[in-house]
């Protein structure tokens, strides 16, 4: 399924969740100041899972790509929410 198809199937869908069509993972993680690894546990995500998100193999889909879109638009209350204290 290609991104315009994805587009159109949420457009048509009034019940569908409104997720962004493109999600730069890399430029959401870049943002923290974290390695992949330390964003990756963080997050509970696999290191080589956010590694094919941000190197274009795959993209996130779901609950996945929900969490990555509040950690771009409120990075702080993900971590309240998930009670992330620090992030050395």
């Amino acid at each position: 399924m290609t991104d315009e198809d994805l587009a159109a199937q949420v457009a048509s869908n009034s019940d569908a969740a409104l997720l962004p069509v493109e999600i730069d993972v890399k430029a959401i993680r870049a943002t923290s100041n974290l390695s992949q690894v330390k964003f990756a546990r963080m997050f509970g995500i696999k290191p080589a899972t956010l590694r094919n998100w941000e190197q274009g193999r795959t993209t996130p889909e779901g609950p996945a790509r929900a969490l990555l879109t509040i950690i771009k638009n409120d990075p702080e209350a993900a971590f309240k929410a998930l009670q992330i204290t620090t992030r050395s």
